[in-house]
């Protein structure tokens, strides 16, 4: 069974972007996919990447070395077949919450 991992940036749940991540979701899970979702406002204390370069040491090579709210979340994806992730977009910008997790994400990837 393939899992993936859904991913709602929006502050809003049950708005625009929290619907469309689960209709995405609602479609891999269609075809016989295990979804885990996240709403990032929810997760307690995360920062995003602090740019500590401690995932690009030998030891923790794509590991987060910065234990917060998010290390789970990435480590989900870590195991995951496919990543689902919505955010709202205001004024040509992300959420902030979007940003932090991409950053702390994509740096240690």
């Amino acid at each position: 069974m393939k899992k993936i991992v859904a991913i709602n940036a929006s502050p809003r749940k049950g708005w625009n972007t929290d619907i469309i991540v689960m209709e995405a979701a609602k479609g891999a899970e269609s075809t016989g996919a295990y979804i885990k979702k996240t709403d990032l406002y929810k997760i307690e204390k995360f920062t995003g990447c602090i740019s500590c370069f401690g995932c690009k040491r030998e030891k923790n090579l794509g590991q987060c070395i910065y234990k917060d709210g998010l290390a789970p979340v990435l480590e989900e994806i870590r195991k995951a077949d496919g990543l689902i992730i919505g955010s709202p977009n205001y004024l040509g910008i992300s959420a902030r919450r979007s940003g932090h997790f991409m950053k702390g994400w994509f740096f240690s990837i």
